[in-house]
């Protein structure tokens, strides 16, 4: 080495020096994706309830100080957040209409309102049709699950299938008429159903019948016969 021309020592020093700070800059960059992967997992047991007392977080050598921050606070959101749905769940079941009410407006309320309805469903997985109808008469709300439901059901093109969507959005409407009003989406769900009913109230129409003339109205070729006949 000190036969090497001072070029070749000064070439081979560098290259050594990079290699070094390449393999700690990958050291590096492992013990971070590392470490991240680990904070991840912990944010998934507390919101799956594997991590469920402070206690926990706090006696946690792996994390840093601003990450125990954050697991403390997600975790008494979530303690927060799943009293809410078991006071919500037990004022449905209890009859208490005060504590049982959702506010269709208020993001929160609508959240726990959510949660609490799937709850009750995983409780009856067999009584989905009752804990709706509980739930509904009850909160005066009308959970996502449902909606969806509803908007998909307004939407079919086979008249039974319609006439019996058509059959549980008026029952909706009527258990909770300002959620169902208000719902996001709904708007071709609430201008079918006011058709529907007036076939039926209005004309005397069958269910069945009613949902024929709905579908019947937006079948292309009929719509170009209206636009034909315009003055």
């Amino acid at each position: 080495f000190a036969d090497m021309a001072w070029e070749t020592r000064r070439d081979l020093l560098a290259k050594a020096d990079k290699e070094i700070a390449d393999q700690e800059q990958e050291a590096s960059v492992q013990a971070t994706a590392a470490y991240k992967s680990y904070d991840d997992a912990i944010g998934l047991k507390i919101e799956t309830g594997q991590v469920n007392t402070e206690a926990e977080i706090l006696n946690d050598p792996a994390l840093d100080d601003g990450d125990i921050t954050k697991h403390l606070k997600a975790l008494r959101s979530k303690m927060k957040n799943d009293g809410d749905v078991r006071d919500l769940v037990g004022n449905i079941v209890s009859g208490n209409k005060d504590g049982a009410a959702v506010n269709p407006f208020d993001t929160d309320e609508k959240k726990t309102g959510d949660k609490a309805f799937d709850a009750m469903v995983k409780a009856q997985p067999y009584q989905e049709q009752l804990v709706t109808e509980t739930f509904v008469r009850g909160t005066g709300y009308i959970p996502k699950q449902v909606q969806s439901i509803v908007r998909q059901g307004a939407a079919a093109t086979d008249p039974v299938a319609l006439a019996s969507a058509m059959g549980y959005a008026d029952k909706l409407e009527r258990w909770a008429p300002m959620a169902f009003n208000r719902f996001d989406g709904g708007d071709d769900a609430r201008k079918r159903l006011a058709l529907f009913r007036s076939y039926v109230n209005d004309r005397g129409m069958s269910g069945e019948d009613a949902a024929k003339a709905i579908v019947k109205l937006d079948d292309p070729a009929v719509k170009v016969n209206r636009e034909t006949l315009k003055p």
